[in-house]
């Protein structure tokens, strides 16, 4: 069949597999001049609390010599171990650079995609990207912090702990708690088993009743235990989408236990503070540095960044950054200016400024300059365009995108693009037709077509998760005369990853690529590479992790008259451990290449240790040793050793130090290089941060000059306020002297165990208070002895979300008031028949209750074995007191049980209240005797 027609015959297939198979999935960089290619497989499957190692090849294809340097973009949290420096390329020429990093225990189960990008040194858009992606395997472990308590307790009140558990697993874990106490109190828990979601956090809440007769003060310790709950075959997904399907892994009790204590002395309250405003974290930085090789150079730069939500509900997203900086100092470690506003909320997006612009895998997949993008979902519908200009990019490149898709089903996607590209006085129009879709459950599937520049490309990416079975197929074609990202290329790779055994899993990867698909000699050359390995994993139940890898690579020329053709065997083991502070991963590659060409036979060995140690939790040390004795397909024979260590240090509680060393060594050249870098670190108690940045470049090569670099620079955190909370409330007030109307500076309030003091003012502040009824209590010794507030406390407050309750709280000389209830009754002890009848005092009256109310205020008092009562500290005001009349004698009445009583600041008011018999009257009967009537009051 013709080659035209092969090729429409596979355009065919590809779109009439589109009416099934439509998803969206992010490939490798641009094929631009720079070519960047892993060396082994793409595809890793990897436990958490593991060191990954890895190389790519980089090839630079343009007609010159040209100095890189390397980018590595990890998923957050992952630390990278290996430092890479700059590197010259000729003309053609390849190198392997080593990339290893450490990822971390709390990595999430699910598949991550790992950036290396290269770029040139004096032009940065001049680059090459690759991709490779890591499985992350399921790992089980909880921890339990304290994560609030009281200092000190009254005795006999009750307090409340509050504990954190949080799920630092990579899967869904169902926990128990249990809690031990030095005490016998009684205590009361929310919930003693949940479940939670990986990274995932519950607050327990716990109750404690102390014992009102403790005598002696002590300290109760509380012990709370969190386990994972013991269950056979837990399922959990590791696939692209995270954890949320089913593989199978079982857990150990005994591996998934944590605790945490609380102590608290029985015998104030903690207070803290929320932010009461809606804010946009950001940060403005200053930065000044002095580099020195060849030349000596300085320069300043200023940074304004931010990032966060732009309301309390967290729908809409704002990041900005804005860095300017001198334009005469342009350095790898010191990035040109840069200017972006991003804005995001629910279907819709809109960028401003710097950034990597991106359409799709065939059209045009990473472009860094300087343009606006818009981004619009509507229903199933969505809408994408951008236009953008290069920066610092020969020749200058400009692209108009644009982007129509539409949401079949959930997972079922179809999209046309249309890019223009402007560069070399060219204007090239590349339209494409993409779809995506999930045809069965944990299988991801993407296809794309593109036609520009007078000739085509097409793309098809397959990759999923069955049964634990992962595995992943990449087909990429570009014809010589396509315009978009790739051109006259053919590229595809997969991979099979399949357990054997609970411990043991295999692998299985390939991967080929060609150019110059129409051999054309006026190109120099027609590459193709083939790459083939089959791995194994092996987990011992110490934790040890075994690896076997076998290689086969092909590099072939196919012009009538090659350039080159060797094929290389390899075979890789590598062993790794993880101890409780202490990660190390070691492996030993041996490897024969046969130059086809030449007719010869070379051998090379690689050695390869990294260790990351961390014996404190203020030591922080990693290290790396790479040994290589590596036979050429020229017969010639290199030995490299590269050494490399780092260690972050704090030095004090906000002081922090960093250091890094790496040596490259070859014995048969002058290639031999070094590096020093330090960095320290000192963050403020208003949490701004000051540090210095030094690094140290020599070099054997006499044609190359060592360099130095200093850098400086202070940041300092900022909060852009838009709103205030509408959940948050606060408490305004001011207290001061009634008399004088002085301020009333030291006085202390308290509000359901928060604190505020007076300032010289005489006001206090309660920032931050949720909504709800409060109470509010002064301490008394921060007030004159002989003054009382002239409210009621503790006062009632009611406070609402988003707005301020001002109160006032006048002090004034406390008042009293002192008196007697007196008995009185006839002379002769007898009922009082005449109201002239002479009364005498028969003493005061006992355990009488003597009231005083003032509006809600009531203070009560019982009179004394002589009728004495006695209101000491009572705030001035009108006051009403009131007799109550339960234990006086028969026929008695109380001449006055109501008064109304006005009390001056300072006023001593003495009174007293008579007790009197009442007048009885008499009846005569007719038959004989009296009858005496009662008289009412």
């Amino acid at each position: 069949m013709h080659h035209t027609d092969q090729k429409h015959y596979f355009i065919v297939i590809i779109l009439c597999l589109f009416a099934f198979c439509y998803q969206y999935n992010y490939i490798e960089a641009a094929e631009k001049d720079i070519k960047v290619r892993p060396v082994e497989e793409e595809f890793f499957v990897i436990k958490p609390r593991s060191i990954l190692s890895t190389s790519f090849r980089v090839t630079n294809n343009t007609d010159k010599t040209r100095e890189f340097i390397s980018r590595v973009q990890l998923p957050d949290g992952w630390t990278l171990i290996t430092k890479d420096v700059p590197f010259e390329l000729k003309s053609k020429a390849s190198d392997i650079r080593l990339l290893s990093f450490f990822i971390p225990q709390t990595a999430l189960a699910g598949k991550y995609q790992v950036f290396y990008l290269v770029k040139d040194r004096e032009i940065p858009s001049l680059s090459g990207l690759y991709s490779i992606f890591v499985s992350v395997a399921p790992l089980v472990n909880i921890k339990v912090e304290l994560l609030q308590a009281p200092e000190n307790v009254v005795a006999g009140d009750s307090y409340r702990l509050t504990f954190l558990v949080t799920n630092e697993s990579n899967i869904a874990a169902p926990i128990r708690t249990s809690v031990s106490s030095s005490e016998d109190y009684p205590f009361n828990m929310d919930t003693n088993e949940f479940e939670l979601q990986p990274g995932e956090s519950k607050r327990l809440h716990l109750e404690i009743q102390t014992d009102k007769d403790v005598q002696r003060g002590l300290k109760q310790i509380v012990h709370l235990t969190a386990e994972v709950v013991e269950y056979n075959r837990v399922t959990e997904s590791f696939g692209k989408e995270g954890p949320g399907e089913k593989g199978t892994i079982t857990l150990k009790q005994d591996k998934a236990m944590a605790h945490a204590t609380a102590s608290v002395g029985i015998v104030p309250r903690i207070s803290f503070v929320e932010e009461r405003y809606h804010k946009i974290p950001g940060e403005i930085s200053f930065k000044w540095a002095m580099e020195e090789d060849e030349t000596k150079k300085s320069g300043f730069q200023t940074k304004v960044s931010g990032m966060g939500k732009l309301d309390q509900e967290g729908k809409r997203d704002l990041e900005f950054l804005f860095k300017v900086s001198d334009r005469d100092y342009e350095s790898i470690y010191w990035a040109y200016d840069e200017y972006f506003l991003s804005y995001k909320t629910q279907g819709q997006e809109i960028h401003i400024g710097d950034r990597a612009y991106s359409l799709s895998t065939l059209t045009e997949n990473y472009l860094y300059g300087r343009g606006v993008e818009g981004e619009q979902s509507i229903h199933n519908y969505g809408v994408k365009a951008y236009h953008v200009r290069t920066r610092k990019f020969s020749p200058e490149e400009t692209q108009t995108g644009a982007r129509i898709d539409y949401l079949i089903y959930e997972s079922h996607k179809i999209a046309i693009n249309y890019l223009n590209k402007e560069f070399d006085n060219k204007d090239e129009g590349i339209v494409s037709v993409y779809g995506a879709a999930k045809p069965i459950k944990d299988m991801e599937v993407e296809m794309e077509y593109a036609y520009g520049g007078q000739d085509d490309a097409y793309m098809l990416n397959l990759s999923g998760n069955q049964d634990r079975v992962s595995y992943y197929l990449k087909y990429i074609h570009a014809d010589p005369n396509y315009t978009g990202n790739y051109t006259d290329m053919d590229l595809i790779s997969g991979s099979l990853n399949f357990p054997l055994t609970d411990h043991l899993g295999m692998k299985i990867y390939f991967r080929q690529d060609k150019d110059n698909l129409l051999k054309d000699p006026q190109k120099g050359t027609s590459l193709l590479n083939r790459f083939y390995g089959l791995g194994a994993n092996y987990h011992l139940r110490t934790g040890t992790r075994l690896s076997f890898d076998w290689r086969l690579q092909t590099h072939a020329d196919r012009l009538p008259s090659p350039t080159t053709n060797y094929q290389e065997k390899s075979f890789r083991c590598g062993i790794g451990q993880s101890f409780k502070k202490l990660n190390i991963y070691t492996s030993v590659e041996l490897s024969r290449i046969d130059d086809r060409l030449a007719n010869q036979t070379s051998n090379s060995e690689n050695y390869m240790l990294n260790a990351l140690f961390r014996p404190t939790n203020r030591l922080d040390s990693k290290g790396y040793l790479y040994w290589k004795n590596n036979g050429n397909v020229t017969g010639e024979t290199t030995h490299n050793l590269t050494t490399g260590f780092g260690i972050s240090y704090r030095l004090l509680e906000r002081t922090f130090l960093n250091l890094n060393f790496q040596d490259d060594h070859y014995n048969e050249s002058e290639l031999n290089k070094s590096f020093f870098e330090t960095k320290l670190k000192h963050r403020l108690r208003n949490n701004h941060e000051i540090s210095v940045f030094s690094r140290s470049s020599s070099y054997e090569d006499p044609s190359r000059e060592d360099e130095s670099i200093i850098m400086m620079e202070y940041s300092m955190p900022f909060g852009l306020p838009l709103r205030r909370k509408k959940s948050i409330g606060g408490i305004k007030g001011r207290i001061y002297d009634f008399e004088t109307k002085e301020p009333l500076p030291n006085v202390i309030l308290r509000l359901n165990g928060l604190s505020a003091v007076t300032d010289k003012k005489g006001e206090f502040v309660f920032p931050a208070v949720h909504p709800g009824t409060f109470y509010l209590s002064l301490d008394r010794t921060g007030i004159a002895p002989n003054k009382i507030p002239m409210r009621k406390t503790p006062i009632e407050i009611c406070v609402k979300g988003g707005r301020d309750s001002f109160i006032r709280i006048p002090v004034a000389r406390s008042a009293s008031l002192h008196g007697r209830v007196i008995l009185y009754q006839t002379e002769n002890g007898k009922f009082m028949l005449d109201p002239n009848q002479k009364l005498v005092e028969r003493g005061g009256m006992e355990n009488l209750v003597v009231e005083m109310r003032r509006g809600s205020e009531i203070d009560r008092r019982l009179t004394d074995n002589k009728g004495q009562f006695e209101f000491e500290e009572l705030p001035p005001g009108q006051w009403t007191l009131k007799i109550f009349n339960d234990h006086i004698p028969a026929y008695h009445y109380i001449a006055q049980d109501t008064i109304t009583i006005g009390l001056e600041p300072g006023e001593k008011e003495t009174l007293s209240i008579d007790v009197l018999p009442q007048k009885r009257n008499i009846l005569f009967i007719e038959e004989g005797g009296t009858l005496i009537e009662e008289k009412g009051d």
